[in-house]
Order: C-alpha cells, then structure tokens, then sequence
C-alpha cells in the first residue's frame, strides 16, 4: 500500500546551460514504477516563480482600529495617516508542454524512458511580465513533470534551469 503514496520515480535529464526566451530545452524523462501501474497522463511544462518588492500605501492597522470603533458615533480624531512600505511579492507563472505519454501501463521496476522537446515561452507570463517593472525582481525556472498514476497519488518532479531573459543576463 506504502507504493500508492509515491508510485512512481521521475529522473529529469537535459543539457546544463543558459537558455533564453523562446529557445527549446531537449528533456529526458526517466519514469520507474514501484509496482505495475496506469499513468493515465505523463507531461512536461515549465514554472517561473518571481519574487520582487513593491511599495504600498494605506492606513495604519492602528488608525483603522480607532475609527471602525468609533463608527457613527460623532467625532473621529484627526485623518488617518496614510504609510507606505515595502511588501514582498512571490508569485508563479506556470506554462503548459507537451504530454509524452497517454493511457501506459508500467512494469514494475523497468525503466520507461522519453525525450520531450520542451519549448520555452517566448514572453514572460502575466506576472513575471509585471515584475520586470519592479526594482531587481529575481526570476527562478523550473522544468516539471508530472504524471498522473491511476488509482494512486500524482507524481510531481522538477528541476531548476538557468533562463537568461535578456543578452546581459547571459554574459
């Protein structure tokens, strides 16, 4: 029963390099079952995880306190003091690839192996788009697999790639 919990072991292979925007990773995916199983769907895609800082403003959590209490009843005080201040933003773009296997049944124990030709967006996503706006926003890529195992849980795998996004980064 223990094998239900982690049916599957992904290895994730592919050329240790700088890669750009628009450029096609060749990937090697490794899949060996722990016990004879279904994978219903087996696919490769990409995450771009991006954290920056942004400043924001609003009401001190004192000031807001003070005048939710006071409500209707008359007198407020003096005008809320408006702060800004840095907040830290983390947040993902995730980008779809190609399923490499559909329907296939794995022995237990033997290797099933796949080359996926894997392509790189050519455009940042929605909010990696926004964080280059940002002061020194720093990107982080990872290629995923992931299986979905009949009649057990999931299986994810990644593993980090270096992506340039412009000339500069590459140098």
């Amino acid at each position: 029963m223990v094998s239900r919990l982690n049916p599957v072991t992904i290895g994730i292979s592919f050329p240790d390099k700088t890669y750009r925007l628009g450029d096609t990773v060749r990937v090697d995916v490794d899949m060996t079952a722990d016990t004879d199983v279904t994978v219903r769907e087996a696919r490769v895609g990409m995450e771009c995880q991006v954290r920056y800082t942004e400043m924001r403003s609003g009401i001190s959590r004192r000031d807001s306190v003070r005048r939710a209490r006071a409500g209707d009843e008359g007198f407020l005080g003096p005008p809320p003091q408006t702060t800004t201040q840095p907040f830290e933003v983390e947040s993902s773009d995730i980008y779809d690839g190609p399923a490499f296997l559909t329907n296939q049944r794995l022995q237990a124990g033997r290797a099933n192996s796949s080359n996926v030709r894997l392509e790189i967006p050519s455009e940042l996503g929605r909010n990696g788009a926004y964080a280059q706006s940002m002061a020194r926003p720093v990107f982080s890529w990872r290629v995923v697999v992931t299986a979905d195992v009949s009649l057990a849980r999931d299986v994810i795998q990644s593993r980090p790639i270096d992506i340039a996004l412009s000339r500069r980064d590459m140098d």
